[in-house]
């Protein structure tokens, strides 16, 4: 054990610097340094494209090494110059010219190589993520705005895709400056040892100023997440916003968050100028010291005047060895905070998992049972307590109750949308925490309220439950769900495009819709969340004749507002004060439980005045 802890100590130490923010106890903020684990992580990534990822390395090398040769032929041919050597000048300058072309030659290959392995990369990243995302539990969705999914699979994926690329880039060129800066040590000693000040010096200061970037980026990638959010909100919800004349209030939210947004980015961009400014302003009077140094090196014989010229001349060399120093490390804080935020969600550091057991049902009859079941979105805020009760296999059962009771709650635990905090549900006799997602997905079905409908075709939309539907499947579902003649009076029949969200269809339709592909995908288990309630009472009787049709072979569970379309089922449940009041027939529930009977008396008090209404005009 001791030796696993001292080689546990060695390995931390070897990590590498880089920057986190703390707080202390006044809550204010300071740079500290850990290593790239993102990173490191993230490698695995290029891991599977190992060969181009090594061939862009190989060529990188082979490209900066040959092009150390350029400063060296032409510090020769500038030699020349002093001496008027014709011949040897044209030598070193066709020299130069070959090197250049190679060079060309070189990194013509290394680009293309570069693009297919970075759309390979970000393609992975994207497609790891968007897994992840359909595997959060979904009370991640309920507390955070889709604006930091959508920032994160678009910008930090591509900045994640493309670090590696950008550092060997960098690489590349860092090797080249430095083999000019070795040839330089075999022209003067004294000057190679000037540059190395020169160098250090300068990235003392820019070092600064990444730990600075590292802490005003990471904020400002919160603000834009917020943005973001907001921006994909105002375009999803336009109808709404526009028919209850939020337009001023909507925009002034975006603007609002905007210009958080803003003031985070100029005080970023701000920061980042003042820093730059110094370090040119410390560049400028190095090179001030430079031209000194050579100068007094010249006037005391200490080095040649060409060689003076050569180094003058290449100095901005020197520079760009700097800059892709500072570029390396700038890429390393933006890779590592893009890694970080990309891993949040593929390791659930930040974001919660589903979690499903290995437990497989091979013949579903459609028992489903709650024992003891005690629930909360919010564990200080409980739903249900101890809640119990039973659905047998091939039943229909309606959930009724007044709004806020939890009656659609119960669906999504059946179907493990949200995980019980006590107790458990189960299906024939198995805890659904023990079912494979398979297993419990495709078994159990919810029917919503509000259904999404995917921007496709109404084809693509039906195909999405079941690839391998036919022709006269699909028709005979949407057949029961009472739409087919809509889509076929439509002019592209089964192959319209039907907007995002189903935009182009009323509530009706799409519940319609909905319905046609819970028919199709067939499961044993159906669950109706007031999957009825935008349809006319005549499209309402024909579905419900649907659903008694399915009786004989699903289990049927249905939460509804109008007690009028329950009141055949074999069970009534219920819920009052977020408990299990009573259940029973309909018959027996009007005799026997006060709020039912109360609710049933309420509902057909508010018909007969809508009649009413109705006929006097």
């Amino acid at each position: 054990m001791a030796k696993e802890k001292v080689k546990k100590d060695k390995l931390k130490k070897k990590e590498k610097p880089q920057y986190v923010t703390v707080k202390d106890s006044a809550g204010n903020e300071h740079i500290k340094e850990r290593g790239y684990k993102g990173l490191q992580k993230a490698f695995r990534f290029y891991r599977r494209y190992m060969g181009m990822f090594i061939a862009i390395i190989l060529l990188s090398l082979l490209g900066s090494g040959v092009s150390v040769l350029n400063p060296i032929f032409e510090g020769h041919m500038v030699d020349q110059l002093t001496q008027f050597n014709i011949e040897k000048i044209l030598y070193y300058a066709v020299c130069v010219f070959c090197v250049t072309v190679f060079n060309q030659m070189v990194y013509t290959v290394w680009y293309i190589v570069l693009i297919k392995l970075n759309k390979s990369v970000k393609t992975d990243i994207k497609r790891e993520l968007i897994i992840s995302l359909t595997e959060l539990e979904t009370q991640n969705y309920d507390k955070t705005n889709s604006g930091v999914f959508i920032s994160r699979i678009n910008k930090d994926a591509n900045e994640l895709s493309s670090f590696y690329n950008n550092v060997v880039d960098c690489l590349a060129d860092i090797i080249s400056n430095i083999g000019f800066i070795i040839y330089i040590g075999f022209l003067n000693i004294w000057v190679f040892l000037f540059i190395v000040l020169y160098i250090t010096t300068t990235f003392l200061v820019e070092n600064q100023r990444i730990k600075l970037w590292f802490i005003n980026r990471k904020r400002w990638k919160k603000a834009d997440e917020k943005v973001v959010g907001t921006y994909s909100e105002l375009v999803r919800g336009v109808r709404d916003v526009k028919v209850l004349n939020l337009k001023d209030a909507a925009i002034a939210k975006a603007e609002q968050l905007q210009n958080e947004a803003i003031a985070i980015s100029q005080h970023f961009d701000l920061t980042n100028m003042w820093w730059r400014r110094a370090g040119q302003t410390l560049i400028a009077i190095l090179d001030l010291a430079f031209i000194a140094v050579c100068v007094f090196l010249v006037t005391n014989g200490m080095m040649l005047l060409s060689t003076m010229l050569i180094v003058y001349i290449y100095m901005g060399r020197v520079r760009g060895l700097i800059n892709y120093v500072i570029n390396v490390k700038q890429h390393l804080v933006d890779g590592e905070l893009a890694a970080e935020r990309v891993f949040e969600i593929l390791e659930s550091t930040t974001f919660t998992k589903e979690t499903f057991g290995n437990k497989e049902l091979k013949e579903v009859k459609g028992d489903i049972k709650f024992e003891n079941v005690t629930f909360g979105y919010e564990k200080d805020k409980i739903l249900f307590k101890d809640m119990s009760f039973s659905i047998n296999a091939g039943e229909t059962v309606a959930f009724v109750g007044k709004s806020g009771q939890g009656k659609s709650t119960i669906l999504s635990l059946i179907d493990k949308l949200y995980k019980v905090q006590g107790g458990k549900v189960t299906i024939d006799g198995v805890n659904v925490n023990h079912l494979t997602e398979k297993s419990l997905r495709d078994n159990v079905t919810i029917v919503m309220q509000i259904p999404y409908i995917f921007n496709t075709t109404i084809m693509e939309n039906l195909l999405l439950v079941k690839p391998t539907a036919t022709e006269e499947e699909i028709f005979e579902a949407c057949k029961k769900a009472q739409i087919h003649e809509y889509i076929m009076s439509l002019p592209e029949k089964y192959n319209s495009m039907i907007g995002e969200n189903g935009v182009v269809l009323s509530g009706g339709q799409r519940q319609r819709l909905a319905i046609a592909r819970a028919l199709l995908k067939d499961s044993k288990i159906i669950l109706f969340d007031e999957a009825t309630s935008a349809l006319d009472n005549e499209s309402q009787d024909k579905i419900k004749k649907v659903i008694d049709d399915l009786k004989r072979t699903h289990t049927i569970v249905v939460v509804a507002h109008r007690l009028s379309t329950v009141v055949d089922c074999d069970k009534i449940v219920v819920i009052d004060k977020n408990s299990v009041e009573a259940e029973g027939t309909h018959r027996y529930l009007m005799k026997n439980c006060a709020v039912y009977k109360d609710l049933y008396k309420t509902e057909e008090k508010a018909k007969q005045e809508e009649q009413e209404a109705i006929e006097q005009g």
